[in-house]
């Protein structure tokens, strides 16, 4: 759908509707995957090792989303 928005206004290229759809996709796993660790997190009986295996994701990334839930 918002593919077919851009070309239809033909103000981008190919290869730049490429560039913005990947980017888009990549920004929602990216979110989708914070909010299942800030699940886990608030969910108070995992660790941080465990959160990052349950996640796929490095430990760092738990560290972040955790931070960032205590502002």
């Amino acid at each position: 759908m918002v593919a077919k928005a851009l070309i239809k206004s033909k103000k981008y290229d190919h290869t730049r509707i490429s560039r913005f759809l990947y980017f888009l996709k990549q920004f929602l796993y990216i979110r989708g995957k914070a909010q299942v660790v800030a699940n886990l997190v608030n969910a108070g009986k995992f660790t941080i090792s465990e959160i990052a295996n349950f996640s796929n994701v490095p430990e760092a990334f738990v560290r972040k989303v955790k931070r960032g839930l205590k502002k």
